[in-house]
C-alpha cells in the first residue's frame, strides 16, 4: 500500500489518500489537502510505500519505500497523478508533476520498495 504522509497533519492522510475527499477524485483531494495545509508553516511531507512479501516457508517481508518532499501552496500541473502537483521535491528543485515518467520511475517510493523486492527474488532464485 502507499499513500500521503504530511508531517503538519500528523501523517494523514495516509493509507487514506486515494480517499482524502469525499469523491476521491484526484482534483477534490487536492483542494482538501490544500485547505488543511493553509495556515501551516511546515510543509514537509513524504509518499511512503510499503510492499509485502509471503512466502510459507519465509513468512512475510517487508519492502518500504520513501520520497521526502514539501507540499506546495498551489498545484503545478503537469505528468503524473495524485497529489504530484503540490509536491516538491527540493534535491530536483521542481514538483514531482514536472518529472517524466521515467524520472518518477527511478526516484518514486513505489520504485524504491519494488526494487528492494526484486533484488530480493534475484537473490533467492
Amino acid at each position: 500500500d502507499s499513500g500521503l504522509e504530511v508531517y503538519a497533519l500528523g501523517m494523514r492522510p495516509g493509507v487514506y489518500s486515494r480517499r482524502y475527499s469525499e469523491t476521491g477524485a484526484d482534483h477534490d483531494n487536492n483542494l482538501r489537502l490544500l485547505a488543511a495545509m493553509k495556515d501551516k508553516r511546515d510543509r514537509r511531507a513524504r509518499f511512503f510505500c510499503q510492499i509485502v512479501y509471503f512466502e510459507p516457508a519465509l513468512g512475510y517481508k517487508y519492502y518500504d519505500g520513501v520520497l521526502e518532499g514539501e507540499i506546495l501552496f498551489e498545484p503545478i500541473e503537469g505528468e503524473g497523478f495524485g497529489y504530484d502537483p503540490l509536491f516538491f521535491i527540493p534535491e530536483l528543485g521542481k514538483a514531482l508533476s514536472e518529472c517524466r515518467v521515467a524520472e518518477k520511475n527511478l526516484i518514486s517510493h513505489r520504485g524504491q520498495a519494488l526494487r528492494k523486492l526484486l533484488k530480493d527474488l534475484e537473490q533467492d532464485a
